[in-house]
């Protein structure tokens, strides 16, 4: 329940072509994003498309989705003070359970999962990276076990909306968000990994969700997965090795304590 948000609808966009997308999430701060900011590094669909996708497909999901949220988004911030500098995940941040500020949350997080999507697929396969094999095996037994429980959350998301791998509390964990609900604000949980489960992401090209998942799962970047998981394992383990130091430090003192025979009133 913490992950669901409420949807604001998109609306139509006749677009003379697919615009260019890129890497803006984590941007300098202003008050206008477009879709040249939201270009991703390894694919341009002028060009090429990860093969979940035929370009028409990708057509559509750039111009008649994300275009239309990046709109209301800058739309939303034009007038307010408080959020116009801010990037979308920022304002995920100071929007989360405000009901006030829903039609933003919305936009926000649209624009953040689908940012945090693309940047997840690749044109050309991937290896799975030893650190992320490490823990899904931890986690899930085996690669397979993983994609085969990822898959059944996926499948049982009635309706519109994500399906996650996160990291939370040194774990990993699958989660769902109904419509734009998204992992991005929610204290403790660090994303991983993501997969649209709009019917606009697979129902052009694929007979059935899990045929688009299993398709997703053909075009996963793990390399970039490797670098998200490595980066929460360098972040627990410094946690960790602070939580030692403390307790060392506290098991001195208590001896101290005890060996001076010191009494706090």
């Amino acid at each position: 329940a913490m992950f669901a948000r409420v949807l604001s609808g998109c609306r139509p966009l006749g677009a003379s072509r697919v615009p260019a997308l890129g890497s803006f999430l984590h941007a300098p701060s202003r008050s206008i994003y477009t879709m040249e900011d939201f270009r991703t590094l390894k694919f341009n669909p002028e060009r090429e498309v990860p093969p979940i996708n035929k370009p028409e497909s990708a057509f559509y999901h750039y111009n008649r989705v994300v275009l239309p949220a990046v709109e209301r988004f800058n739309q939303t911030i034009a007038g307010d003070s408080n959020f116009k500098n801010l990037s979308p995940i920022e304002v995920i941040q100071k929007t989360t359970g405000s009901r006030k500020h829903a039609r933003l949350f919305s936009a926000a997080a649209e624009i953040a999962n689908h940012k945090f999507f693309f940047e997840s697929l690749s044109t050309k396969p991937t290896e799975v990276g030893p650190i992320t094999k490490k823990h899904i095996e931890i986690h899930f037994e085996s690669l397979e076990g993983f994609k085969n429980k990822f898959s059944l959350h996926a499948e049982a998301l009635n309706g519109s909306g994500w399906t996650w791998l996160i990291a939370k509390d040194g774990h990993l964990e699958i989660v769902n968000t109904f419509n734009n609900g998204t992992a991005f604000g929610v204290p403790g949980v660090v994303p991983i990994f993501a997969i649209d489960l709009w019917e606009h992401a697979y129902i052009f090209d694929h007979v059935t969700k899990k045929d688009y998942v299993a398709s997703v799962f053909e075009t996963v970047d793990w390399t970039i997965v490797e670098e998200r998981i490595q980066k929460i394992e360098e972040q627990f383990n410094n946690l960790k090795r602070i939580g030692e130091q403390m307790n060392a430090r506290s098991k001195e003192i208590l001896e101290t304590i005890v060996n001076e025979k010191i009494f706090i009133a």
